[in-house]
């Protein structure tokens, strides 16, 4: 698979995994917090999608930094994957673990395309706000926050998250060389 068509096929997941996450966020809200098969299979189909992502971003950017790009990858979608062993209603320092990683990975995408020509330079400083969120989320979970402090956090990560990738999909899906500048 070409360059070019990565890119253009990594479009996608990154609109499907911002629509699916918002969608399971809504399952959650709409069962009262209690967890339910639809709103998981909602949470794993938009990680599966946000690691398509997660690999795209990592080829776009190996050539600008191979070795930031590379743990930003294993660190972003280590952190994701580890998040879907964990149980949203205890708040364990593991947590803390699972945004530390995640928020370091996320924020080196973010830097790497604040400082890309491949990328709006305001897409960037929203991947490093998105991060920065994450690692904020990290220390409330070492911290022991409640399940509340905690989900609140969330729901602001969630808003510069869903902007990312909705804006990174639509910057891949109608720029034919966006990520090749």
């Amino acid at each position: 698979m070409s360059s070019n068509n990565l890119f253009r096929y990594g479009g996608i997941p990154a609109i499907a995994s911002a629509v699916l996450y918002v969608l399971a966020l809504g399952t959650g809200f709409a069962t009262g917090g209690a967890p339910s098969a639809v709103g998981m299979a909602l949470t794993v189909v938009s990680i599966l999608s946000f690691l398509v992502v997660v690999y795209a971003l990592y080829v776009a950017h190996r050539s600008e930094g191979p070795g930031m790009s590379l743990i930003a990858m294993l660190a972003a979608g280590g952190g994701t994957l580890g998040g879907l062993f964990l149980d949203p209603t205890k708040i364990t320092p593991l947590f803390g673990v699972v945004a530390l990683v995640y928020g370091i990975g996320v924020t080196l995408f973010g830097w790497l395309a604040h400082r890309s020509p491949k990328m709006p330079r305001g897409m960037g400083i929203v991947v490093i706000v998105t991060g920065v969120l994450s690692l904020i989320l990290a220390a409330v979970a070492f911290a022991g926050g409640s399940v509340e402090i905690f989900g609140l956090l969330n729901l602001v990560l969630t808003v510069p998250y869903v902007v990312w990738l909705i804006w990174l999909g639509r910057h891949w899906l109608i720029s034919p060389s966006a990520p090749l500048a």
